[in-house]
């Protein structure tokens, strides 16, 4: 397998030194405090154009390890196909790896930090090109098992509840990476036109399943909660309509819990429409909710 360049070689590679760089600083800023990163992950509100969350995810880690683990793998692999592809293009695929596997795993899931998407994605996109002349040496057989093994693990820990790992991310961005491999790849127009339909219907797919279509398709146990949280605090702060969207999403994603019954009640009553605020009420009621209740 290729070695890395060494450290010293960083200003020859502005988007993989970058992307390191920042991600270290915003993982430390958090460490010590310095900084929230309730800005940068995943959230209902990337459906009020905060879209810069799919990118700014996969910067703050959770611990050294994960962050040691991430930008490892990001400087021995990104850097050959900075090499061979030019700043800009692997600019591009940086950012739609971390688009696709950052989408995906909070539309099935929940939010997910780090590049570990990126990284899966960079790894099976270059074990697609090992037979290019541009790309010979950047994965080996050992290198594929590696990250086959951590993925397996990460599963089994994550069902046990030993840790909480992105793995939808994992799964998502090796995909993407695949469909990324075959788009490169020279020879075959026919194959490569349709990897590129294929990243784009991946990547719209991706975008709706983590905005709208994220009631339908969350399954994790703590669904609806972010979004009856946020809903709460818009309507504290008076924003009725945003209110009433989250709670309503919220209420598709939990149906029994009368909190959410309640305050979607309290938002359809504010933005003038009674008959539903008494049908949202009179649920919240059947699902066990004491007298008098208000914003809760």
């Amino acid at each position: 397998m290729r070695r890395p360049p060494p450290l010293a070689a960083f200003p020859r590679y502005p988007v993989t030194a970058g992307t390191i760089l920042l991600a270290a600083g915003v993982t430390i800023a958090w460490a010590t405090g310095r900084i929230d990163i309730d800005q940068l992950v995943m959230s209902p509100l990337i459906q009020n154009g905060q879209w810069w969350r799919l990118l700014s995810s996969a910067l703050p880690h959770d611990g050294p390890l994960h962050l040691l683990f991430d930008v490892y793998w990001l400087w021995v692999l990104g850097t050959l196909v900075e090499e061979e592809l030019g700043h800009a293009a692997t600019f591009g695929v940086y950012c739609l790896l971390a688009a696709i596997s950052g989408a995906i795993q909070y539309a099935l899931s929940g939010p997910g930090i780090g590049l570990s998407g990126v990284g899966y994605g960079l790894v099976a996109m270059l074990w697609v090109l090992r037979r290019d002349p541009r790309f010979i040496g950047g994965v080996d057989k050992a290198t594929m098992q590696l990250f086959a093994i951590w993925f397996v693990f990460c599963v089994g820990a994550t069902m046990m509840k030993l840790l909480n790992i992105g793995n939808v991310a994992h799964g998502a961005g090796a995909v993407a990476g695949v469909l990324l491999g075959w788009a490169i790849l020279r020879g075959d127009d026919a194959r490569r036109m349709m990897a590129v339909g294929a990243l784009v219907v991946l990547l719209a797919a991706g975008a709706w399943a983590a905005t709208v279509g994220r009631p339908l398709v969350n399954m994790s146990a703590d669904r609806g909660v972010e979004e009856a949280h946020l809903g709460y605090l818009a309507l504290q702060a008076g924003d009725n309509d945003e209110a009433l969207r989250l709670f309503q999403q919220a209420a598709r994603m939990r149906p029994g819990d009368w909190k959410i019954w309640n305050n979607l009640s309290i938002a359809y009553e504010r933005v003038g429409q009674p008959d539903k605020a008494a049908a949202a009420y009179d649920r919240s009621k059947r699902l066990g909710a004491p007298s008098d209740t208000s914003a809760d």
